[in-house]
Formats: structure tokens, C-alpha cells, sequence
């Protein structure tokens, strides 16, 4: 008996990549990359580079740079379907700008292709946990970042604004330009929403505090993350992330109970202090009556878009209906209303692309979202954010966590669990 033990443990120690073996790095180097990845994309997010006007990222050099580093690694693979796919809505973006050759936008189209050829990629290789773990190190970057957002919403109180607020001061030439960084919380008042600090608008704040909320509740239900992303969220004045956590919370009900519980105790105390403080109270229920008031910036957001969508698209001709607009047409017909006009990615993909290129774009994105490791709530949450809260196709930021949470990641590993450790 002792002799087959040993023969046992023997067969294992043979079976399972050691410390420092190339097996056992190479599941690790993946989760390097994704850390950097999101630590990049989080903390440089409104960096522009120098000498550009503020309208190239410092992200997309990045972005480009690790790509190429992880090719001559060799840790990358092409996803035969997503190419394949990729290759078809090439055709319908060409077929658009020959459409509408005489408006189409070529810079919305190379930043199109240029992000998308991001996604042909997979690592050959990651560790079962690998989700977990970069789940966890994202919890942590958002909790430092909740206290940070805290903190600045509540120092502009008691130190000057350029302090308080100081990358938002930095040269402009320095500042991504046509985001609202430093955005009050309604007409003529002199409060500032918190931004995070590095993110580029309160909104967006909201939304990566909102995914690591997702991520916490997935796992744990550790009082203190959750209180302390709870008030992040409320110092960013934004619903966009809470509108994500919607369609997420059923399957986070499905996947732990307990949660609803937990949440609903958290709502209480929130609905407590708003109803003991009418000032705040009244500000979220003047946000809340901005959907139906053409001008405001939740009708902006959350209806206009529609609006526009049924105005020059469905009422128009076939052929316009079917191959869109052409590249860039979004911007030349959202200038024509009275009011603010955003178009989500969804919105803004149908309208360059029409139903036909712009359904295919967005039937890709969904299936690369949801073939990623993330449980069911996580990538219902980040579908969510990249399709209805931005126009995120042409931008790196969410991007730039779809990327290292759900497409680079998305083949199973053939790597022990026991390899791969949560030190995150």
C-alpha cells in the first residue's frame, strides 16, 4: 500500500506542472496581461497623447503595444470563428461606405477595424480560476478607487477645486478631449460629481464600480467592499451602472440567494438616508424626471438616441435601412436636433451600419462577451455597459475590460486548478 502511494504521488508530481515550469507560466502570464490591461485602461483612461488636441488616447498605443508583445510571446491565438465572422462585417462595412461614399467618415472606420482586430485573438492558454482571480484584483483596484472618488467628492468641500480635482487641471493638450470631466450635479449648482479621480466622467465611474459590484456578489458578500463600492456609487450622482446591475441581478438571485437579502438591506439604508436628507432626495428625483425632458442629459442619454434611430433610419428608404448611413453619419444627424443627442454603441452601430452590418456588429460583440469565462451576471453587466451606456466601439476604455475579462480569456485551460492560485 505504502509503495503504491508513492508510485501515486509520483505520477502526479510528473503530471503537474511545478513552480516555474513553462506549463505553469504560461497559465500565468495571461493573468499579468489582463492586470495590466485593466490597470491601464482604468488609471490612464483620459491621457491623451500630447500634441494631438486631445483626440488620440494614450490607451491605444498601449493597447497595440501589448497586443504585439503577446504575439511575439506567442501566447495568442486566432479564433477561427471570430475571424471568419470579423471577415463578414468587413464585407458590410464595405458595402456601407461604398453606400454612402460621399459622407462616410474614414477615421470611424480605421478605429472600428483597429479595435476589432483586437478580438481574432485568444490566449492559447489560461488557468481555471482565471476569472476569480482577475476578479478579485479587480475588486481591489475599485476599492481603492471607491475611497478615492469618496474622498474627492467630499474634499471639494474643504480644499480648492484644482486639488481636489487635479488631473481635470492638467494642460488640456494632456485631457481626452469632448468628455464632461468635471460635470455639477444640476444647472448653476457649484457641487462637482465625483469622478474617481482618473475616470473621464462620473458616469463611467459608476459603471466600473457598478461591474466590480457584480464581480464581489458573484463570489462574496463581504460587508465592507460592498458598503464601500455602495457609496462610490452614490458620490458619482450617475444611474448608468445601476441600470446594468438590472438585468444582472436575477442571475446573481439565481447563482447565490443569499444576495437579495444583502442588497435589499443595502436599499433600505439607502432609501433611509435619502429620505432623512430631502436635499439629496430631491436632486435624484429631478435626475429621475430628466427621461421625458428633451435637453437633459438622462433623455440624452436613454432616449434620443431612439428618437434619432426611428427619424433617419426605420422611416427612411430600404437600401438606407439595411447598410445604414455609412461610417460617422451619427455625429452629421445628431448636430441636426435642438438637444443634446447621444447614440449608445447599439444605436450608433445600426445608424452607420444599418440593420444589416450593425446587427451583425453587435451579434458578434454579444457572442464574444458571453463565450468569456465571466459568470452569467458579470457578462450580462458588461454586455450592458459596452452596448446601451457610451458609444464604446470607438473608444478604448470598455474596450479595454471586455478585452482581459472576456475575449482574450475565453478557451478553457488544460491547467490543474491547483496550479493557478486566487492572489489576486
Amino acid at each position: 500500500m505504502l509503495q503504491l502511494s508513492a508510485h501515486q504521488s509520483v505520477d502526479k508530481m510528473k503530471k503537474e506542472p511545478g513552480i516555474g515550469s513553462p506549463e505553469r507560466l504560461d497559465a500565468e502570464f495571461p493573468l499579468s496581461v489582463a492586470k495590466f490591461f485593466i490597470l491601464s485602461t482604468t488609471v490612464l483612461q483620459k491621457i491623451a497623447i500630447p500634441g494631438t488636441g486631445g483626440l488620440v488616447w494614450l490607451l491605444e498605443p498601449i493597447f497595440l503595444s501589448l497586443l504585439l508583445y503577446c504575439l511575439l510571446r506567442q501566447v495568442l491565438s486566432i479564433r477561427i470563428y471570430v475571424f471568419c465572422a470579423s471577415s463578414l462585417f468587413l464585407f458590410q462595412v464595405s458595402i456601407s461606405g461604398f453606400w454612402s461614399s460621399d459622407r462616410a467618415s474614414i477615421p470611424s472606420v480605421v478605429l472600428v477595424l483597429f479595435f476589432s482586430t483586437f478580438y481574432l485573438f485568444s490566449f492559447k492558454q489560461v488557468g481555471p480560476n482565471f476569472f476569480k482571480n482577475i476578479s478579485q484584483f479587480y475588486i481591489k483596484m475599485m476599492i481603492a478607487l471607491a475611497i478615492a472618488g469618496t474622498a474627492q467628492f467630499f474634499g471639494q468641500f474643504i480644499f480648492p477645486r484644482p486639488i481636489v480635482f487635479f488631473i481635470d487641471y492638467l494642460p488640456s493638450d494632456f485631457i481626452v478631449a469632448n468628455y464632461n470631466n468635471l460635470n455639477v450635479l444640476y444647472f448653476g449648482s457649484e457641487i462637482i460629481k465625483s469622478n474617481g479621480v482618473v475616470f473621464q466622467e462620473p458616469s463611467t465611474y459608476n459603471q466600473f464600480l457598478a461591474l466590480a459590484l457584480v464581480a464581489e456578489l458573484s463570489f462574496r458578500t463581504r460587508p465592507f467592499v460592498l458598503l464601500t463600492l455602495v457609496i462610490g456609487l452614490g458620490v458619482t450622482f450617475s444611474g448608468t451602472g445601476l441600470l446594468a446591475l438590472l438585468p444582472a441581478f436575477p442571475f446573481l438571485a439565481i447563482r447565490r440567494p443569499a444576495i437579495v437579502f444583502t442588497i435589499a438591506g443595502f436599499g433600505i439604508i439607502g432609501l433611509s438616508t435619502l429620505i432623512l436628507s430631502t436635499e439629496w432626495l430631491d436632486i435624484y428625483i429631478q435626475r429621475l424626471g430628466e427621461f421625458a425632458e428633451p435637453g437633459t442629459s438622462g433623455y440624452a442619454r436613454f432616449v434620443s438616441g431612439f428618437v434619432m434611430l426611428n427619424d433617419y433610419l426605420f422611416e427612411q428608404d430600404i437600401p438606407s435601412a439595411l447598410f445604414g448611413h455609412g461610417p460617422g453619419s451619427v455625429r452629421e444627424y445628431s448636430m441636426r436636433y435642438t438637444y443634446e443627442v447621444f447614440s449608445p454603441t447599439l444605436i450608433r452601430m445600426i445608424l452607420d451600419y444599418g440593420i444589416l452590418g450593425g446587427g451583425f456588429y453587435v451579434m458578434l460583440m454579444t457572442y464574444i462577451i458571453f463565450s468569456g469565462p465571466g459568470t452569467a451576471a458579470f457578462n450580462v453587466a458588461l454586455w450592458t455597459i459596452f452596448m446601451w451606456m457610451g458609444e464604446n466601439s470607438l473608444t478604448p476604455v470598455i474596450h479595454g475590460l471586455v478585452l482581459p475579462m472576456a475575449a482574450w480569456p475565453a478557451i478553457k485551460s488544460s491547467v490543474p486548478a491547483s496550479d493557478v492560485t486566487d492572489r489576486a
